[in-house]
């Protein structure tokens, strides 16, 4: 009876060892693989690579440190990572879907087209 118990509590610790091994890998990938880079994509659809530059490149770039990280089981550093990333992609959608909102290099949504486009640098019509 005393060896049965033995293995049986062996079995269960071995069991913990393993399950608490694999929440390393599993929290990475729920959050890099698939909240960050849902949030990353979402934003690219909002149009957050213009609207947002800032954001959407910073969470673009955390998603791609978050995914070396998990390469090298730094799963902790990864999943830190790609909160971080989900966090921009998220401001980045949020700031391209605000009405009237300017994408980089052109002008703000809705605004009039300018016809008369002077030179007035100097003063001059």
């Amino acid at each position: 009876m005393a060896t049965l118990r033995s293995v049986t509590m062996r079995l269960a610790l071995l069991g913990l060892a393993v399950g608490a091994a694999g929440c390393g890998p599993v929290g990475y990938l729920q959050q890099v693989r698939g909240r960050a880079r849902q949030a990353v994509a979402e934003a690219r659809q909002a149009g957050a690579e213009r609207a947002a530059p800032y954001e959407y490149t910073a969470a673009v770039e955390y998603l791609k440190k978050a995914e070396e990280e998990g390469g090298h089981a730094e799963y902790r550093v990864a999943i830190d990572l790609g909160r971080r990333s989900e966090d921009f992609a998220k401001r980045a959608a949020a700031l391209a879907r605000q009405p009237g909102t300017a994408p980089a290099g052109g002008p703000p949504a809705g605004a009039p087209e300018r016809e008369d486009r002077q030179d007035n640098r100097r003063g001059e019509p």
